[in-house]
């Protein structure tokens, strides 16, 4: 096998500037979609409470009244 069959050709700057701005295309698309998966979780755990992950719920909410004192 010859070098070039095991590696890339080398492209013209232009077709290099579409894989850069490919690249960075992605790496902006996996960012929002992080950062939109982290604030609806967020939004879940404040609407709904952790109830919808199976957190109990008495571990991270405090009782709306005194308990009763045994006297």
């Amino acid at each position: 096998m010859t070098t070039q069959a095991l590696t890339f050709p080398n492209y013209a700057p232009a077709v290099q500037d579409d894989v850069r701005l490919g690249a960075f295309i992605r790496r902006a698309l996996k960012w929002s979609l992080i950062l939109v998966g982290a604030l609806l979780t967020l939004w879940i755990l404040s609407e709904v409470g952790p109830v919808a992950y199976g957190l109990p719920v008495p571990l991270m909410r405090r009782a709306s009244q005194p308990l009763p004192v045994n006297a």
